[in-house]
């Protein structure tokens, strides 16, 4: 018993780490960083206008909703520990960048006519503010601490 309880511990601790570096790792936070400072678009329209032939801001984009969709998948299949990857820190990320992408990912929606594309990460930011409804709705990134 005390082995199992060993184990399970060690696969928690393994698990936090993976997701910590999963959220901080210096390149993945170049991604995430530059689509919520840097890119400036409040429609699907106008991300494609302006944003389309530049293969960074596309690439920092397609990353940083592919990791928001499989971490909305993990969750929704129950294939990670849900409280301990909140606990590291996903469900601040998540209610900052969801609403500033969710108009690109309805534009993808609507040019592929695929309603389930990308669900993964509506999902996501559902269940976080499910369980944390008192978080902003986006948070004020700019507002001092």
């Amino acid at each position: 018993m005390r082995a199992r309880r060993m184990t399970q511990k060690k696969h928690r601790i393994d698990q936090s780490i993976m997701y910590g570096n999963l959220l901080s790792e210096k390149e993945n936070v170049k991604h995430w960083h530059h689509v919520l400072f840097d890119q400036q678009f409040s429609s699907y329209e106008e991300w494609t206008k302006k944003y389309r032939h530049d293969p960074e801001a596309f690439s920092n984009l397609f990353y940083t909703q592919g990791l928001m969709n499989m971490l909305g998948m993990w969750i929704k299949e129950d294939l990670v520990d849900r409280d301990l990857l909140f606990d590291r820190g996903v469900n601040a990320w998540v209610v900052a960048l969801y609403p500033k992408i969710q108009p690109w990912i309805m534009g993808m929606r609507r040019r592929y006519n695929d309603p389930l594309l990308y669900q993964y990460s509506e999902y996501l930011y559902n269940e976080v503010m499910r369980i944390y409804p008192e978080m902003k709705h986006p948070p004020d990134l700019d507002a001092p601490q």
